[in-house]
């Protein structure tokens, strides 16, 4: 049972067990508590014998509260505070008695959301003790996660790129390929688009992509997923739908942007190409019928699916 901070009952024990340890702690105490990373101290008895104010912070519970837990407490304390907690902290090797170090990164959901670097190594001096530093790395696990974002994000359309689509078609097909059911994919291609820009300037061209991304959008369900595939392209990704739900879709697709309305009297349309992925088809067979079936349109008249 994983144990809350208010269930824990304050035992008294000696706070360190040699006196290189009782003559240590004030000095260490006030170095810890001046930094910004939770600092914390089991000794060979494995008493907790410092914790600093951050790290304290960083559980949400008081500085005596922690000295007074056993590191089993401890632990199942970590423990609850982790919605989805990794296998080092389901085993209890959070703190390598067994081991000479530890180190590990994972998110807090109480009593703030913070991601945490774990790291708990066994010292010898000035006896065997266990010292914790936990340092709180949300701010740069956030911005590296907001530069995956933008770099599978087209900055025009707001849709992904081709980067993030290739990832997406591969995570999808081996889904599809392990627990069956359909998925269909769908290359839309904006007809006459170098007329566009030769004619109304490449400004104009941009508000077209832009309007027309936006439209996929709203067309398609939350599940799909669309991309600016490349140039004036744009894929659109539909799991568990079949060819015919494919079609149904790209003609929606092909209906709304026919209806789109721009400034000065200009009219687009789009044609489209829909496969099926088959059972044992790779993803790059799969774009390549859909490309296939893309010209055919093109090749039909245009602003049609084929």
């Amino acid at each position: 049972m994983k144990a809350e901070a208010k269930d824990l009952i304050p035992i008294e024990r000696e706070r360190a067990s040699s006196p290189a340890w009782r003559a240590a702690l004030p000095f260490l105490d006030t170095v810890a508590n001046s930094l910004e990373s939770g600092v914390l101290v089991i000794d060979s008895a494995r008493n907790i014998v410092l914790c600093s104010g951050p790290m304290a912070a960083t559980l949400g519970i008081e500085v005596d509260e922690v000295l007074a837990m056993t590191p089993d407490q401890l632990m199942a304390l970590v423990s609850s505070l982790v919605d989805d907690p990794p296998p080092v902290i389901r085993d209890g090797r959070l703190l390598p008695f067994e081991s000479r170090i530890t180190c590990e990164e994972f998110e807090l959901s109480r009593p703030a959301r913070s991601v945490i670097r774990w790291v708990a190594r066994r010292v010898s001096q000035p006896e065997e003790a266990i010292i914790v530093v936990c340092t709180d790395i949300t701010a740069e696990v956030d911005l590296v996660a907001a530069y995956e974002r933008l770099s599978m994000t087209d900055r025009l359309t707001g849709l992904s790129n081709r980067r993030g689509a290739e990832q997406f078609v591969r995570r999808e097909s081996s889904k599809f390929k392990r627990y069956g059911g359909s998925m269909s994919i769908v290359i839309v291609d904006v007809d006459h688009f170098k007329k566009v820009n030769d004619t109304y300037g490449h400004n104009v061209g941009d508000q077209v992509l832009h309007a027309i991304g936006a439209t996929i959008a709203d067309v398609i369900r939350v599940c799909d997923f669309a991309a600016r595939w490349g140039g004036e392209e744009f894929l659109v990704v539909l799991p568990n739908t079949n060819l015919e739900g494919g079609r149904l879709c790209a003609e929606r697709l092909r209906v709304a942007v026919e209806h789109i309305v721009f400034p000065g009297g200009l009219a687009v349309t789009i044609s489209a190409g829909v496969a099926e992925m088959g059972r044992s088809e790779d993803p790059i067979p799969l774009v390549a019928r859909a490309d296939e079936l893309l010209y055919r349109a093109k090749g039909e008249g245009r602003n049609c699916v084929r």
